[in-house]
């Protein structure tokens, strides 16, 4: 079962993400630090350079000298692309690009019939148990900062993405916790 240090590790591991997504948008809404081209010049720099060298995990043995540097690089890489992220949004007119009901039918689509068609998918396959389980929580994973990264990169929905990783983000950790204390009593 998931105990509270469970949770305090997830919520820890996530308010640095949200420290550097609020560094971004008020650098640019509230400080004015960056103009709208240092902005796209930070994008750049985390999609070619910071999230293809500092977020991989290279599995090959290294010196215990280097062992925590590449793990400081690697939080890093998250970071900047959710800096990057605050970039983006205090760009945009509004903080929901795609609109309030395009939020909510996004999310809903995400954590509620996501799930579902993997239970069912999975079920019609003739998984179950432990790996059942885990398929329907995977399938509620909130959206990747990379993605973001990407479809700002290539010009595809950045807006709607966007607002699919923060408010994902934001919502998947008591949707995960919940789906887990009801997978556990389905036996």
């Amino acid at each position: 079962m998931i105990g509270w240090s469970d949770v305090y590790k997830v919520v820890a591991a996530t308010v640095p993400l949200y420290f550097a997504l609020f560094l971004g948008y008020g650098s640019v809404r509230w400080w004015r630090i960056f103009t709208r081209e240092q902005c796209d010049a930070v994008n750049r720099l985390v999609a070619f350079f910071a999230l293809p060298f500092f977020t991989f995990e290279l599995h090959i043995e290294l010196p215990s000298a280097f062992e925590g540097s590449v793990l400081i690089m690697s939080k890093s890489g998250t970071g900047m692309a959710m800096f990057s992220m605050g970039l983006f949004m205090a760009q945009q007119e509004k903080v929901l690009a795609c609109g309030p009901s395009f939020a909510a039918l996004g999310l809903v689509l995400k954590f509620a019939l996501g799930p579902a068609a993997m239970a069912i998918g999975s079920i019609a396959v003739g998984l179950r148990g432990d790996v059942l389980r885990l398929a329907i929580i995977q399938a509620a994973l909130p959206q990747s900062i990379t993605s973001f990264i990407f479809a700002k990169e290539y010009g595809l929905h950045a807006d709607v993405l966007s607002t699919a990783v923060i408010f994902g983000m934001l919502v998947s950790l008591p949707l995960l916790v919940g789906f887990y204390i009801v997978l556990e009593f389905i036996r």
